[in-house]
């Protein structure tokens, strides 16, 4: 904990900034930028442990985020369309090609796709945008978006408060199990070896079958004897 918290110190964007640091990063990255937004929950998650946040206001803050951000993102993709969208997305990473698959995509699914996009990484940068472009009803949009954005906002959030939680007890459980094996598979090697050497002295020796051939010309003069 004491390492991530240096990591995320007083001079990151977390420590200056708070829950406006996770705010704004979810926020653009649902608006189309390439932005770690889901690190930047679960690291902020992580630190409700140590009392930096709180796992509801954490939970809270992204969820407004990533519904705001996609909304704003819908509007830009319905009212700009794909010229506007590709124009100026090409900045941040936003290509015709990418474009184009989430809109494949979001024309199959239409809200189940809006609902699951936020749990992956294209579908959540290009969410709201697509479904702007392919002229999804705004109302299907924000139910399946909002819907989305609580399920994601509190798997992760969970997730990464149980992570902060057992920080310590993570790498005591690996050293006692890694100490636990360096004892135990020497031993079953031993017994391994030794219960192959007792089952190699001590099995039955089985003979194998002796054939005893007969020449053809002896059996003929017997048979001709027997029927005389």
């Amino acid at each position: 904990m004491n390492s991530l918290l240096q990591f995320l110190g007083p001079h990151s964007l977390l420590g200056r900034y708070g829950y406006l640091g996770i705010f704004s990063i979810i926020f653009l990255e649902s608006m189309g930028l390439p932005l770690p937004g889901e690190t930047t929950l679960v690291v902020a998650s992580g630190l409700t442990a140590s009392g930096t946040f709180h796992p509801l206001s954490v939970w809270a803050t992204a969820v407004a985020a990533a519904t705001t951000g996609d909304n704003i993102a819908y509007v830009i993709g319905k009212k700009g369309g794909r010229p506007l969208v590709l124009h100026h997305g090409g900045r941040v990473g936003i290509t015709h090609e990418r474009l184009n698959h989430a809109e494949r995509i979001m024309a199959r699914r239409g809200w189940l796709v809006v609902f699951l996009a936020r749990f992956f990484p294209l579908l959540r940068q290009l969410n709201g945008l697509a479904a702007g472009t392919t002229g999804m009803h705004w109302r299907t949009f924000l139910l399946a978006n909002a819907s989305g954005a609580i399920v994601w906002a509190g798997l992760w959030t969970y997730l990464g408060d149980w992570l902060g939680a057992h920080l310590r007890v993570i790498p005591w459980a690996f050293h006692h199990v890694g100490l636990l094996a360096v004892i135990l598979l020497p031993v079953i090697g031993i017994l391994a070896i030794l219960g192959c050497d007792t089952r190699c002295n001590f099995s039955p020796h089985i003979p194998r079958a002796v054939k005893i051939r007969v020449p053809v010309r002896a059996r003929m003069s017997e048979v001709a004897s027997r029927s005389g």
